[in-house]
Formats: structure tokens, C-alpha cells, sequence
């Protein structure tokens, strides 16, 4: 799979934003919420970072674990924005997260090389705290839901010799609390489009695996 660290997502982050005054220099004053309607569209990219993904498939038998937890993670959504509160929903993908070890037998695996992979995505819908704190800079706090769906694949090499075998579990879905913080740079009133780097927080699956996502996007306004 493709990754993006979150730390590298950060850097990112941090480097648009201070790149962003100079690069909008003759772009008028924004005071949030003074752009006709205050509906926005718009999309994020960045990094996933999955937590708790081998103690939950860990039946005390593995060994030599190589885990992957972090993936590309993507956002699109609406929103309609007001001076000091919004509101946005939309789609969220976080990617995946892997491990492979080796089980010397246990509850849940048979001895042998084994591993697994959990993917998830879905809605999201959450309200947004605004607080302006310079010209076109707003603080932003996010407190909302998400409703996803997790896939998991797991594969089984006998210790003794034998076909892999490749087996998935059950689909889960459910819906659980989505959080987070970030700030936005509005590039002026005539472009119409805002820079924003946030960081969000979710659980996914029926183990309630933490996601963590830090990404950047533009937003339009119209």
C-alpha cells in the first residue's frame, strides 16, 4: 500500500499555511462567515494512523510481528459556514492497516505464518467551532460522527507445509464519535478558496480501533 506518515502530513501542513499569506499578497481581508451563503465544498488528503490493530487480532501466540499501520487517508465534504459555528458532512476513507507474524498456535491461529489486514471508510457529519484569531485565519474545532465500515482479510501458512489459506471475517459498521482541531487560511473573497489543515480522531470497527488522520485541503466558497 501506499503511505503517508502523519508526521510528514504535518510538515505539509505547517509549510502551506506560512507559505499561504505570501502567496495571496493582494488579497482582500476575511472575516469568517462574510461570504454571501457560507456554503463550501472541498477536499483533504494526508495520513491515517491506525492504533491497537495487532493487540486486537492477538491471541498470545504470535511472534516476529511486522505491522503496518499507517495509510493514505482522503476526505470530501460540505458544509455551510456561519461567523462563529458550521456544520459539514461527507466521505471519509482512513485506509487500511496490516500485520504480518508467526503463531506458535494459539485460540485464534493455527502455528504457522499469519496475517491480517482491516480496512475502513464512510460518513461522517460533525458541527465546527469557528473562532477568527487574525485576517482570513480561523481556529477550527471539530465534534461530530462517523458512521463506518470495516473489511478484514486474514491469511494462514501451516507451520508443516500447505496451501495458504486466505479467509474474511465478517463486515462490521457502526457509528462512533469524530473529533478533532485544525485551521484555515481564506486566500481572499474574489478566489473563493480556503487552505485547511486539521487533525481528526475516530474509532472503527467492532474492536474500536483508534484512527488518527492529519491531512490538508482547499475548500470553495460560493
Amino acid at each position: 500500500m501506499h503511505t503517508v506518515s502523519v508526521a510528514g502530513v504535518l510538515a505539509a501542513v505547517a509549510a502551506t499555511l506560512i507559505a499561504g499569506p505570501a502567496a495571496a499578497g493582494g488579497a482582500g481581508d476575511f472575516i469568517a462567515g462574510d461570504s454571501g451563503s457560507g456554503l463550501y465544498f472541498g477536499a483533504s488528503v494526508g495520513g491515517a494512523q491506525w492504533d491497537d490493530t495487532v493487540d486486537a487480532n492477538n491471541d498470545g501466540s504470535l511472534s516476529n510481528i511486522n505491522e503496518d499501520d499507517s495509510d493514505t487517508a482522503f476526505r470530501v465534504g460540505v458544509g455551510y459556514a456561519w461567523e462563529h459555528v458550521g456544520v459539514e458532512g461527507g466521505y471519509m476513507d482512513v485506509g487500511e492497516s496490516s500485520f504480518s507474524a508467526t503463531s506458535s498456535g494459539g485460540e485464534s491461529w493455527s502455528p504457522g505464518d499469519v496475517s491480517t489486514t482491516v480496512e475502513g471508510d464512510g460518513w461522517y457529519l460533525a458541527l465546527i467551532g469557528r473562532w477568527p484569531i487574525a485576517a482570513r485565519w480561523t481556529a477550527l474545532g471539530f465534534l461530530g460522527l462517523y458512521a463506518w465500515e470495516t473489511s478484514e482479510t486474514y491469511t494462514e501458512t501451516p507451520a508443516g507445509g500447505g496451501p495458504t489459506i486466505t479467509s474474511s471475517g465478517s463486515d462490521d459498521s457502526g457509528t462512533d464519535a469524530y473529533y478533532g482541531v485544525g485551521v484555515e487560511y481564506d486566500i481572499g473573497t474574489e478566489e473563493k478558496w480556503i487552505i485547511r489543515g486539521d487533525v481528526t480522531r475516530t474509532e472503527v470497527d467492532d474492536d474500536g480501533l483508534p484512527v488518527s488522520s492529519a491531512s490538508v485541503g482547499a475548500y470553495r466558497r460560493f
